[in-house]
């Protein structure tokens, strides 16, 4: 005869206990890891450098034509000290009937600027000086904004003279001496004073002065 025995009445509960305990263990197992990834994520918002906020600094000059009647205005936008954003207009004095005739952006060591003679006698011309350290570039451009015969935005004055191989280096451009006729002065490789020259805007010639 055979006899059933029953079970010890101890073993359900320490089963139960047994998987309430599998069950905890997982669960903070499960917490701790989502809580070091949120500690992660959080020490790298906090290592994470704080962007540099950029700076604009606005610089404004002008120059009038000499009859007093026109201007021809540089706004110069720089950012953080490294990049400048250059633009020229031209208007009347009061400021009626502005224009755009150039825009640049140069880096760092590099600038253009509104010489004082500017204007051409008849309000027709104007030039920029754009010193780049080791280049300058004259830029000579209609008044009115509107493009050469050839297409050009501006007639780049240094190429030009370059390409006639004068032996000498042009170094400055001080101005008009008509309404077509800018004054050049070059120098010797030696650095000494070279010979000077005039400038036909209408024609793109060059003229020699009889005097340096």
């Amino acid at each position: 005869m055979v006899r059933f025995f029953n079970k010890p009445k101890f073993l359900i509960p320490t089963i139960i206990i047994a998987i309430l305990a599998v069950i905890f263990t997982r669960q903070l197992s499960s917490n701790s890891s989502s809580l070091l990834s949120g500690l992660s994520f959080a020490e790298t918002i906090l290592s994470s450098p704080t962007p540099v906020p950029v700076q604009e600094v606005t610089y404004k000059s002008e120059v009038y034509s000499p009859d007093g009647t026109m201007k021809v205005v540089m706004n110069k936008t720089s950012k953080n000290q490294t990049l400048a954003n250059y633009t020229f207009t031209v208007s009347e004095v009061s400021g009626t009937n502005e224009k755009i005739i150039f825009s640049k952006t140069l880096g760092e060591n590099q600038e253009i600027q509104i010489p004082e003679n500017s204007w051409s006698p008849d309000n027709k011309y104007l030039f920029l000086k754009e010193n780049d350290i080791s280049y300058l570039s004259f830029m000579v451009f209609k008044a009115n904004g509107e493009s050469f015969a050839d297409g050009s935005e501006f007639i780049d004055v240094v190429p030009l003279f370059e390409e006639k191989k004068f032996g000498y280096n042009l170094s400055d451009i001080t101005g008009w001496d008509s309404n077509n006729l800018l004054h050049i002065f070059t120098v010797k490789e030696n650095g000494t004073k070279g010979q000077s020259y005039w400038f036909d805007v209408g024609g793109k010639i060059f003229y020699i002065l009889g005097s340096r």
